[in-house]
């Protein structure tokens, strides 16, 4: 289970270039960061830096061979408008 304690966090891990990786991904399956890096047109350190806070956040996976790859099929947001107690 994922939790971010605000939508600026959440906003800050999950970038549109970030959420583009990540549906990249998802229709390409395992691949390589080089690969990835190539498919989105993106400059390979910026792919590593953002595949490596993915992986940091469980977003992402590598694969036993390498390959980064999306580890779920549904990404369920739930948003609290309660204020604390």
């Amino acid at each position: 289970k994922l939790v971010f304690s605000s939508m600026e966090q959440l906003l800050a891990n999950l970038t549109p270039k970030r959420w583009e990786l990540v549906n990249r991904l998802a229709k390409e399956g395992a691949i390589s960061i080089k690969k990835l890096a190539e498919l989105l047109k993106r400059d390979y350190s910026n792919v590593h830096s953002d595949v490596q806070r993915l992986r940091e956040n469980g977003l992402l996976e590598m694969g036993a061979e390498g390959g980064v790859y999306v580890p779920w099929d549904d990404l369920d947001i739930k948003l609290s408008l309660k204020r604390a107690a």
